[in-house]
């Protein structure tokens, strides 16, 4: 028996280290991992994870099914509903069959709305950790599948986490009941020391995140073309990868930033804290899309809490961590005009980069703070392992 399964969509990836620090933090339940996939083991050693894998017989029908039947029918209904309970359901009751948990944490709306059968026929009680895009999906198609079967993991939670108020309240306007919803900062580990502050020569900026159209790389490379006409010597280091990046990199050339941009792509953690440590600024360019905007991005509580100052946009949870002009500058988003100007104030004054450091510092010691934030999730999991599943009757029979 173990007494919590921890349940996500992939383990070990470099943009989702918080589940593996949640899951360490988790050690007094032994979790078990399950998950659709496993990442850099080597890196983010844990046992036991279980990939959640169809067996031979289940991938022999469903690969005939693929050859045979039309996209249109593979997709609706029934069928669907057939072959996901062929590829991660009866992987999962297996599992719960084995371990025994007394409680599930789940990480994304996308992994509860894959099992939300067996959510509710096995009477399990369970946390979600909304994450951010998971929620935005189901908000920008509020009448699809994927958001009738979130609000239907939503009615029967024990308690629903969310990384930003504004999550918290789109997540709410999605049908999760209020009384079971709340805002939590999941936190960052604070360094013993802050970094050094960079002296005046060190031009260094730094980007950490996904390569996608709501991160805005392509407004931050336009801004940083612009400090550049004043500050020749200053440099740009991108780290994250995805769709974006060769679009991204052809921009940088077009803009001829070739020699001053560097593409790192993912990175793990440790090289995460050692590139902040060596910049002097991080910025954010996140955009405001019609279906989506962050939720509250990890990389910002983490050069903050290294006393790095930052500079990102007034979108989703971001002003709920960086106050203006005090833990550091939040612009319009989509300006690259007004990116520039904050991005060449920064450079500008050591004395604000030490001030907007020392205040960030702090405020991620108040209220994102790795060890307080997880110290409150055990005392969550602690307080419903053990308690009667709350869900509706009608949801929960067998």
């Amino acid at each position: 028996m173990r007494p919590l399964g921890v349940l996500a969509r992939a383990f070990g990836a470099f943009s989702e280290v918080c589940v593996y620090r949640q899951v360490k933090s988790l050690a007094e339940f032994t979790p078990f991992v399950a998950c659709k996939q496993r990442l850099n083991d080597r890196i983010y050693p844990y046992e036991p994870v279980h990939v959640l894998a169809p067996s031979l017989p289940s991938r022999v029908f469903l690969e005939a099914m693929r050859r045979l039947l039309p996209s249109a029918v593979r997709t609706k209904g029934g069928m669907a509903r057939l072959t996901n309970q062929l590829r991660v359901e009866r992987p999962l009751w297996k599992l719960l069959r084995r371990y025994k948990p007394r409680a599930l944490l789940i990480h994304y709306g996308w992994t509860a709305a894959a099992v939300v059968n067996v959510l509710r026929q096995s009477r399990i009680p369970y946390v979600m950790d909304l994450h951010g895009t998971d929620v935005n999906s189901a908000y920008r198609s509020p009448d699809s599948v994927y958001a009738g079967l979130l609000r239907t993991a939503f009615e029967n939670a024990e308690r629903c986490l969310f990384v930003s108020d504004f999550l918290r309240a789109r997540g709410v306007r999605l049908g999760c009941p209020p009384n079971r919803c709340e805002t939590f900062y999941r936190g960052v580990p604070v360094p013993p020391d802050p970094f050094p502050i960079v002296d005046d020569h060190n031009m260094r900026f730094i980007a950490v995140g996904r390569l996608t159209p709501v991160k805005g790389h392509h407004v931050l490379l336009e801004a940083f073309a612009q400090v550049r006409q004043q500050c020749p010597f200053a440099t740009l280091t991108i780290l994250g990868d995805g769709p974006a990046r060769q679009d991204l990199q052809r921009l940088a050339s077009d803009l001829r930033l070739d020699a001053h941009v560097r593409f790192l792509g993912f990175v793990p953690n440790d090289q995460v804290y050692e590139e902040l440590r060596q910049a002097c600024c991080l910025v954010q360019a996140s955009r405001r899309l019609p279906d989506q905007e962050e939720g509250l991005p990890i990389a910002i509580q983490e050069a903050m809490a290294g006393g790095l100052p930052v500079i990102a946009t007034r979108t989703g949870g971001i002003p709920e961590c960086v106050s203006h002009g005090e833990t550091g500058l939040l612009v319009e988003p989509d300006n690259p005009k007004e990116l520039a100007e904050a991005m060449r104030a920064v450079l500008g004054s050591r004395e604000l980069r030490a001030s907007l450091g020392q205040k960030a510092r702090q405020r991620i010691l108040t209220s994102f703070n790795l060890d307080r934030q997880n110290e409150r999730l055990a005392d969550l999991m602690r307080g419903i392992i053990g308690k009667p599943k709350v869900c509706q009757p009608s949801r929960c029979e067998s």
